[in-house]
């Protein structure tokens, strides 16, 4: 159990490392680009997985950010549509965009009707 409890706490850690990283790349790249410019280099593509989809963020064509599974959930579910998979990385990119820090509640998620359960 104190394995698990300690992998957790590397994979939070690691992924708020990897979030921060992509947030330093994408805005101190030249510091006279403006929000709006870097919200047009910004785009988001669904791609495929095993067993369903995923999605990246890219920022001038390079990978910032490859989500292989649903974000929040515990486990490696991954998106049951193309659909949920690019309303999270749409919510993803507004988040990093807002805030500089691409993570999301299982709240924020649930609102833009995110299935979580495959059929």
């Amino acid at each position: 159990m104190m394995k698990v409890i300690k992998f957790f706490w590397v994979y939070i850690v690691v992924g708020i490392a990897m979030a921060t990283g992509s947030y330093a790349m994408v805005f101190s790249e030249n510091d006279s680009t403006t929000l709006k410019e870097v919200s047009l280099q910004l785009t988001t593509e669904v791609i495929n997985v095993k067993g369903g989809y995923g999605y990246t963020i890219l920022y001038n064509d390079k990978v910032i950010i490859q989500q292989e599974h649903i974000p929040v959930v515990s486990g490696s579910k991954v998106f049951c549509s193309k659909e949920g998979a690019l309303k999270t990385a749409g919510l993803v990119k507004s988040k990093l965009l807002k805030t500089g820090v691409p993570t999301i509640s299982l709240k924020e998620l649930d609102s833009v009707n995110v299935s979580l359960y495959c059929n």
